[in-house]
């Protein structure tokens, strides 16, 4: 009875004062369990005996061993054969041997190895510990690669192997003394001393991995992230990145997480000789860099804010320090709103053109622009009503100003259904706009602009018409449907005193044919009567797979309209347009789009998308074709081809290859490129090269590529929390 009450102590010192590793001692209240085959106290030697099946357990840590001694006189506690230790935090040390103080502050351990949750592994032929949360190693290993079960004996992908090795569980660093890496077993470099955050932080300041690459204008490269941890809720990377042809550059992010919300800035700065329009050379330097950003906050359950935007020095640094690819930078401050079926926002725009031909002061700033938009509460007999509140104000430096207040008003009926399955929708809506505008164009006398208050109301009403079908073919769901709608509204509304900035870039397509009003804004209104038609013939597979063809067309009753030349909807009667998607399997699917001349079937818009294989290997390609109309007529006719491949060849190797070809007579290659990735448990290897064959002034076709290796805990990043 005394030796088990002596051996309960022990226990106690044990998991209060913490074991070799311990990261955090429990509470004294928590309850004691110790089990064992035998327990024997030698009252004369001050020695409480344990043997067979030894644990001892407090909450979740557990000390287990096959015999235990506690020598009252000596104040040592001595643990032998497959002494194992679980710590809370997922942790476990082995060990053959383990002898400590009574206050169990410091000891010896022999054969020491720990295991961490993510299964890094640290061995040594000795350790020592001290203070309560030191381990001192002799001849170390440390590594994360797991041990190849069939050879046990071959070393690991990678380790760092020295002579001394300090862990230090407080500040949960690991410490290197005269050590090497080792790359399957060879040595391939010697560090006098090296330092690294233990698997258990999550986060630390520190150098993550370079990024080595290189670049036909700017030369060999390497970027040198360091990772300053900031707080629990915010970091800092700074990224100086050298290049052999050019000066360097800083690259820097910065991200915050707040209680309510979260943003972050990134941005970039150096200072080069200067050069001119097309690119060459010429006396003096300049500061070029970029600034993105973004936040949203939520202020109530009912309403957040935000912002999305960037800033730039010039037109072509994003592309030339292959920041970005993107023609313009769209910057917007916003707040809005969200309430059962409504939506309430205001938003502000500012646009920097990136292309030779943007003028800023031609491009407009919007402030504000804000929208309501109110969805009634369904009725079954009377249908719903919809209400959109519109207030824009555009504004330019140079050129023609507009300020637009807009309504939509709108009433649906409910669906009607004849006990034939006939289904009958039918609803109005009446579009009513004031505009006070500055210095617009008269297209009927040159050089005259008019400036002043006009507006419009504009109504219209729509019946249309379905009737699906269904039949079954065995394992297959056969479905027709045939569609009909009536559209009709005025002959007027689109006064040219009434700017068209909203809707512009307007295409016919299956996703809009049956829209009441097919401009994309509000700019304009689709006058006069038309009768729209289609059919969707469609094949489901009870066990999945699915075919849809979709084709479609409209006719205007009148010759007037005000669709741009060659959009598919210019003409009486529409282009037609059609879809088919084709799903057979979850391993392919092809989606057609296209839309082509009534009369002659000429195509005047193809794009074509495939994606077939599985998640270890996967093929996309896509066919595109625009013909020229007038709002990309300086472009002319486009046709491309992309297409992508990725394949795992093995349990951790990966190849990755893109292109893009211009088929047009004068086109040619735009990018290509390929990449291999090695990735496992403990390192990732990813090698990428491109070759863009595509030209703006100083950012000139070039071959680029770039390696980074990460080795797991020498430099990694995760999320502020």
């Amino acid at each position: 009875m005394l030796g088990r009450l002596l051996l309960t102590v022990f226990a106690l010192h044990l998991l209060v004062t913490g074991p070799v590793l311990a990261q955090k001692a429990p509470s004294r209240s928590t309850p004691v369990l110790i089990t064992a085959d035998e327990v024997n106290y030698d009252r004369t030697r001050g020695l409480v005996l344990a043997k067979g099946n030894v644990e001892v357990s407090q909450g979740t840590r557990i000390l287990k061993a096959n015999s235990l001694v506690y020598n009252q006189k000596a104040k040592t506690v001595i643990a032998y054969g497959k002494v194992s230790l679980t710590e809370p935090t997922g942790e476990v040390v082995f060990a053959d041997r383990v002898k400590l103080t009574d206050d169990l502050r410091a000891g010896v351990v022999n054969n020491f190895r720990m295991l961490f949750p993510d299964d890094t592994r640290v061995a040594a032929n000795k350790a020592v510990r001290s203070g309560g949360n030191r381990t001192e190693m002799r001849e170390a290993v440390f590594s994360p690669c797991r041990i190849c079960p069939n050879h046990p004996n071959r070393p690991p992908l990678w380790a760092l192997k020295a002579r001394r090795v300090v862990h230090d569980q407080k500040a949960q660093d690991i410490e290197y003394y005269d050590a090497w890496m080792e790359i399957f077993g060879v040595p391939v470099t010697y560090i006098p001393y090296f330092r690294h955050p233990d698997p258990t932080v999550k986060r630390r300041s520190g150098f993550l991995a370079p990024v080595i690459g290189s670049d036909s204008e700017l030369g060999l490269s390497v970027k040198t992230p360091y990772f300053l941890v900031l707080g629990p809720d915010k970091d800092l990377t700074l990224s100086p990145k050298y290049f052999t042809r050019e000066r360097p550059a800083m690259f820097a992010e910065w991200r915050h997480r707040v209680l309510n919300g979260r943003y972050n800035i990134e941005g970039s700065f150096t200072n080069v000789k200067r050069r001119d329009a097309t690119g060459a050379r010429v006396s003096g330097r300049q500061s070029r860099g970029h600034v993105f950003t973004t936040g949203l906050f939520d202020l109530d359950k009912t309403w957040r804010w935000g912002w999305d935007g960037g800033w730039t020095t010039d037109d072509t640094f994003l592309r030339r320090y292959d920041v970005s690819s993107q023609n313009s930078i769209i910057s917007t401050l916003f707040g809005e709103g969200f309430k059962g079926r409504n939506y309430a926002g205001i938003r502000g725009y500012y646009f920097q053109g990136l292309r030779s031909t943007d003028d800023a002061k031609t491009t407009p700033i919007i402030l504000p622009l804000i929208d309501y938009n109110l969805v009634g509460q369904p009725n079954g007999k009377w249908g719903r009503w919809s209400l959109d509140l519109n207030l824009l104000a555009l504004t330019r430096t140079q050129g023609l100003n507009s300020r637009r207040l807009s309504m939509k008003a709108g009433w649906e009926f409910p669906r009607f259904i004849t006990r034939d399955g006939h289904v009958f929708l039918a609803g109005a809506v009446l579009q009513s706009d004031l505009y006070w505008t500055q210095t617009v164009p008269d297209p009927r006398n040159p050089g005259s602009k008019f400036s002043g208050i006009t507006g419009r109301a504009f109504p219209q009403a729509y019946v249309e018409w379905r009737y699906p079908l269904v039949r079954e073919l065995g394992n297959v769901r056969h479905t027709i449907e045939p569609r009909v709608a009536f559209i009709t509204g005025p002959n007027f509304g689109n006064s040219f005193k009434i700017p068209n900035e909203d809707s512009r870039d307007v295409e016919l397509d299956d996703t809009n044919i049956f829209d009441v009003n097919r401009f994309n804004g509000l700019d304009r209104v689709e006058r006069g009567t038309r009768i729209v038609y289609g059919i969707n013939n469609a094949f489901y597979g009870n066990r999945g797979g699915k075919t849809e063809i979709f084709l479609g067309n409209s006719y205007r009753l009148t010759k007037r309209h005000d669709f741009p030349t060659d959009s598919g909807i210019d003409d009486q009667l529409s282009n037609l347009v059609g879809r088919i998607v084709m799903e057979p399997a979850d391993y392919l699917r092809v989606l057609y789009r296209f839309r082509l001349s009534t009369d002659t079937l000429e195509g005047k818009r193809h794009e074509i998308i495939a994606t077939a294989g599985v998640k270890e290997f996967k093929v996309t390609a896509g066919y595109f074709f625009f013909g020229a109309n007038e709002n990309n007529a300086e472009f002319g006719d486009r046709e491309e081809f992309a297409g992508g491949i990725t394949a795992k060849i093995s349990k951790f190797w990966s190849v990755n290859a893109k292109t893009r070809y211009d088929l047009t007579p004068a086109g040619g290659p735009i990018s290509w490129g390929a990449g291999v990735i090695f990735k496992n448990e403990c390192c990732t290897i990813d090698f990428q090269y491109s070759r863009k064959f595509t030209s703006d002034r100083d950012a000139n076709a070039d071959n680029r590529f770039f390696l980074r290796v990460v080795f797991k805990h020498l430099g990694e990043v995760s999320t502020a929390q």
